[in-house]
């Protein structure tokens, strides 16, 4: 998607710059859907209804950041991308190989947003 807003005519970097918006909220709020089965396997436990709340925090993150003008809904994105990074880096400390895919993927999707964000920037 980010190389399509990059590099397409206008007409298909608009789908692009959408479809990129879109994808972009529905992997952030799949990055937080995996602190949800952490609580639940925690229990009833403080840390289990903790991590049940933070899990829903991204989703909620991405459908406001989907509410919002470009270019703020792509860097509202990257933020929240960078935010649950931050947070798994904890919460996932006892698995290197996971924060390091984190690292690259996070950084990925951080990039592309970000870009998506510059480009509708510019044409505007």
């Amino acid at each position: 998607g980010a190389l399509l807003v990059l590099f397409a005519d206008n007409r298909v970097q608009d789908m692009a710059l959408q479809a990129l918006l879109g994808y972009g909220a529905v992997i952030l709020s799949f990055v937080g859907a995996l602190h949800w089965t952490r609580g639940l396997e925690a229990g009833a436990a403080a840390t289990g209804t903790g991590l049940l709340l933070v899990s829903v925090v991204p989703a909620l993150f991405a459908w406001v950041a989907l509410l919002l003008p470009l270019p703020e809904s792509g860097l509202l994105l990257a933020v929240g991308f960078a935010l649950v990074y931050l947070f798994d880096r904890r919460a996932w400390r006892a698995h290197p190989w996971f924060q390091r895919l984190r690292l690259h993927l996070s950084a990925t999707a951080i990039l592309c947003l970000v870009s998506g964000a510059a480009v509708a920037a510019v044409s505007a």
